[in-house]
C-alpha cells in the first residue's frame, strides 16, 4: 500500500514537487544523513587503516571485503525487504552502522585497536548492507506517486553527489581537528540523526499473509520474476556494465601523473570534475521530470559516458580531459537515475525488494572492475583498460536498445 500524502500546496517548480510527498521529505533528509556518514566512513577508514599498517594492501582488503557478503547475501536482503516492513529494515541497520562506528571509536581512544578489528567490522559492514540495502529502493515508489519517481531518484543522486564531495574535506578536518578516533564518534552520530526523519513515517505494513515457507523459495520466486520479464533482463544486463565503469577511478591517477603530468592539485581537480559531472547530471533529472522515453535517456546516458571515456584515453590536454570527465560523470548520472527509476516502475511491489537485490549485486562487481582495469594497465598500457570498457559496455549497451522493443518504447 502506497503511502503518499496528500497535501494542497501553492505550485512549485516542477524538479521539486516531489517535495510536497511529506513522507519523502523526511526519506530524503535521513538518507543524506546516512549518505554522509558513509563517505565520511570510508574516507577516514582508509587513514585509520593507513595509520595503523602502513600498507596499501591493508587499506585495499579492508575496505573492499565489504563486497565479499553484499554480493553473497544480497539476494536474501531483497527477500527480506519483501517480508518485513521496509522502514524497520531501513531503520534497524542505520542503528547498527552507528553502533559499529562508535565501536571503532572506542577500540581507537583506548588504544586498543587492530587492523583486524577493522577487518572484521568491514564484514559486518557488508553483511548489514547486504540485508538492508535493497529495503530502501523498494520502499520509494510506495512515499511518492508514480509520476515524480525520477524526480525523487534524481534528488537522492543530489543528496548522494554532495555527501561524496563533501565528504572528504569534512573527513580531513575532523581527523586533523579531533583525531580519527573522535571523528568516528561523529559518524556514529551522524547514523543515528539519520533515523530521526524516519519516525514520523507510518509503516508501510507487511505484505499479504503468505504460508509459512523457506526463505529460499522466495528468492527462487524473484528469480523467475525476473526472468519472465524483458524489460527487467535488459535492465540488469545494463547494469552488469558497472564492472567496466570501475576503470575510470583507477586510472584518473594515472593519467593525472604519467600522462597529463599535473600536480596533486591537478589531480585533486580532475576527481571533482567527475563528481560535479554527477551532481550536474543529477540535477537535469531533476527538472527533466516524468519522461515517457526512460529507455532513450538510458541509452543517451550511457552514449555519454561511453564516448567520453574513450575520447579521454586519447586526450594530450589536461583541460579537454578535465571537461571530459564532467561530461562523463553528468552521463553516468542520467544512466543511473534513469535505470532505476524505469526498475522501480516496472517491477510489482510484492517483488521489488527481491529485483532490487539482484539489481545491486552488479553494483557489487565495482571492486572487481577496479581489479581488472588495474591488471589491464599493467600489463598492457594505460589506455587500453578504459577503451577496453568503453567498447565492451556498448556491446552490451546497444543490442539491448536496439534488440529489445520493450525496452526502446519503456
Amino acid at each position: 500500500m502506497a503511502l503518499l500524502s496528500q497535501t494542497s500546496r501553492p505550485r512549485r517548480p516542477d524538479s521539486f514537487d516531489v517535495f510536497a510527498e511529506r513522507y519523502f521529505r523526511w526519506f530524503f533528509t535521513s538518507v543524506a544523513l546516512a549518505d554522509l556518514g558513509m563517505h565520511l566512513r570510508m574516507v577516514v577508514l582508509a587513514w585509520l587503516v593507513l595509520e595503523l599498517t602502513d600498507s596499501p594492501a591493508w587499506v585495499g582488503m579492508v575496505i573492499g571485503i565489504r563486497a565479499v557478503p553484499s554480493v553473497i547475501l544480497s539476494l536474501w536482503g531483497g527477500a527480506l525487504a519483501d517480508r518485513v516492513p521496509k522502514k524497520r529494515v531501513v531503520v534497524a541497520s542505520r542503528l547498527l552502522f552507528g553502533l559499529l562506528a562508535f565501536l571503532v571509536g572506542l577500540l581507537a581512544s583506548s588504544g586498543q585497536l587492530e587492523a583486524w578489528h577493522l577487518l572484521i567490522i568491514s564484514v559486518a559492514v557488508g553483511f548489514i548492507f547486504a540485508l538492508s540495502r535493497p529495503a530502501g529502493p523498494a520502499w520509494i515508489p510506495m512515499l511518492v506517486p508514480r509520476q515524480r519517481l525520477i524526480s525523487a531518484n534524481s534528488l537522492l543522486g543530489i543528496a548522494s553527489n554532495t555527501g561524496e564531495i563533501v565528504g572528504p574535506g569534512l573527513a580531513g578536518w575532523l581527523i586533523g581537528t579531533w583525531g580519527t578516533d573522535s571523528a568516528f564518534f561523529v559518524i556514529a552520530e551522524i547514523f543515528l540523526m539519520s533515523m530521526l526523519p524516519l519516525c514520523p513515517i507510518e509503516e508501510d505494513g507487511a505484505p499479504p499473509p503468505k504460508p509459512k515457507r523457506s526463505i529460499l523459495l522466495d528468492i527462487v520466486d524473484g528469480v523467475r520474476y525476473t526472468k519472465s520479464s524483458h524489460v527487467i533482463m535488459g535492465i540488469l544486463l545494463l547494469n552488469s556494465t558497472a564492472l567496466f565503469a570501475a576503470s575510470i577511478d583507477v586510472m584518473i591517477p594515472v593519467y593525472a601523473r604519467d600522462v597529463l603530468r599535473v600536480r596533486p592539485g591537478g589531480f585533486g581537480i580532475m576527481g571533482a570534475s567527475l563528481g560535479a559531472g554527477f551532481l550536474i547530471g543529477s540535477i537535469t533529472m531533476s527538472f527533466v521530470g516524468n519522461l515517457p522515453r526512460k529507455g532513450l535517456m538510458i541509452w543517451m546516458g550511457a552514449i555519454m559516458w561511453d564516448f567520453s571515456r574513450a575520447s579521454f584515453t586519447f586526450s594530450p590536454w589536461f583541460s579537454l580531459s578535465v571537461f571530459l570527465l564532467l561530461v562523463m560523470g553528468a552521463g553516468g548520472s542520467i544512466y543511473f537515475i534513469s535505470l532505476m527509476t524505469l526498475l522501480q516502475e516496472v517491477t510489482s511491489d510484492e517483488m521489488r525488494g527481491r529485483v532490487m537485490s539482484i539489481f545491486h549485486i552488479s553494483n557489487d562487481m565495482i571492486p572487481l572492475g577496479a581489479m581488472l582495469a588495474g591488471f589491464l594497465a599493467a600489463t598492457v598500457n594505460n589506455w587500453f583498460p578504459l577503451l577496453f570498457g568503453a567498447m565492451a559496455a556498448e556491446t552490451i549497451t546497444l543490442p539491448i536498445f536496439l534488440l529489445i522493443p520493450k525496452f526502446r518504447r519503456a
